[in-house]
């Protein structure tokens, strides 16, 4: 099959399986539909043939839903893991992920993605809705992430917020800063 593949990542419905120029595999966890395979993303990306394995990846308003931020991480990362070099990773969260969080802003959003081996290629939002289109790097190096915060301080978003409007968002950066 010649088509490019797309592995969809907390599929709530069958319309990429739709598309017909593309070699679709939707997963979610708690699947009920039969077009959608129920697995387990954090099992599925640590799957050796899984490596490298898809030009595009999904992963739509599911970062936001993970319990942990160990697991939040472990997710950014498995993203950069399944997909090609060079290949394309769309990420949508709710904006309130990275504006009311006491944890992350967009500067240091934009950090864990290149921890992630991801480069951000385009960015739009809606009032409720950050798109992200990233691109994996050609080598998946690690980029050291400065988890006591003195980069949020010299971000201007970050130091003019008021701590108690925050959410607990955070992506577990510390235990994958490797």
């Amino acid at each position: 099959d010649q088509r490019p593949r797309l592995l969809e990542v907390g599929a709530i419905n069958r319309q990429l399986l739709t598309v017909p120029w593309l070699n679709t595999r939707a997963i979610d966890i708690r699947s009920s539909d039969e077009g959608i395979e129920k697995r387990d993303f954090l099992d599925l990306c640590l799957q050796s043939e899984e490596a490298d394995r898809y030009h595009i990846t999904v992963c739509s308003m599911v970062l936001n839903c993970v319990p942990s931020a160990k697991d939040r991480g472990r997710m950014l990362k498995g993203l950069s893991r399944v997909t090609r070099a060079s290949g394309l990773v769309f990420i949508m969260i709710p904006r309130r992920c990275i504006y009311q969080s006491h944890n992350m802003c967009l500067c240091r959003w934009q950090k864990c993605l290149e921890a992630a081996s991801l480069r951000t290629l385009h960015m739009e939002e809606t009032p409720k809705i950050a798109f992200f289109v990233c691109q994996r790097a050609v080598s998946q190096s690690a980029v050291a992430i400065d988890t006591e915060g003195s980069q949020r301080s010299s971000c201007p978003v970050c130091s003019s917020r008021n701590s108690k409007k925050r959410g607990p968002v955070d992506f577990g950066i510390d235990e994958w800063n490797t």
